[in-house]
C-alpha cells in the first residue's frame, strides 16, 4: 500500500515513518494510515457534497424569495402605462378626485402654489394637469410629446 505524498511528508516530519523502521512496522503504519486516509477522503467528499447541496438550496431559496419580492412589491407598483386616449374624458372644471378615479394616481406633483400634476405615457410623452389653488377645478390639461410638440387638451374659459 502506498501513502499519498502529503501523508508521507507529514509522517516523516513527525518521525512516525522513517527509513530505519522495520518492514513490518512500516506495513502496519501504512495500513492504518491508508485506511485512515481513505476514511478521511470519504468524509471530506461527504462534507463537500453536503456543502454544495446547502449552497444550492440557499441559492434556490434566494432566487424564489427574489421572485416573490419582485412580484409582490415591484411588479405590483408598476401600473398599466397610459396613452393619450386615456385622457379623452377630461373636461374643464373637472375635479382631481374624478380624474384620479379614472386615470390613477399621477406620477409627479410639480406644482408650487398651484396643483400641477403629471402623468407619464407609454409613448414617452407627458400629460400635465393644472388646477390652480383649488384641486376641485381643472384649469388646463396639456400633452407634451416626446419630440417636444405641445397640444392643449383642455382649457378652462375665463
Amino acid at each position: 500500500m502506498e501513502l499519498s505524498s502529503t501523508l508521507r511528508v507529514l509522517l516523516c516530519a513527525t518521525k512516525w515513518y522513517t527509513d530505519d523502521m522495520s518492514i513490518e512496522s512500516k506495513d502496519h503504519v501504512c495500513k492504518i494510515l491508508y485506511f485512515t486516509e481513505q476514511k478521511f477522503r470519504e468524509r471530506m467528499d461527504q462534507m463537500f457534497s453536503r456543502k454544495y447541496k446547502k449552497v444550492a438550496i440557499v441559492i434556490g431559496v434566494m432566487f424564489i424569495l427574489g421572485g416573490a419580492v419582485y412580484l409582490l412589491v415591484i411588479h405590483k407598483n408598476q401600473r398599466h402605462k397610459l396613452t393619450l386616449s386615456d385622457f379623452e374624458f377630461l373636461e374643464p372644471g373637472m375635479s382631481l378626485d374624478k380624474i384620479v378615479a379614472r386615470a390613477g394616481d399621477p406620477d409627479r406633483d410639480v406644482g408650487s402654489g398651484f396643483y400641477i400634476l403629471e402623468y407619464d405615457l407609454a409613448d414617452g410623452g407627458v400629460v400635465g394637469l393644472q388646477f390652480g389653488g383649488d384641486p376641485d377645478s381643472l384649469l388646463v390639461a396639456v400633452y407634451d410629446s416626446k419630440d417636444g410638440t405641445v397640444i392643449k387638451l383642455v382649457e378652462r374659459q375665463k
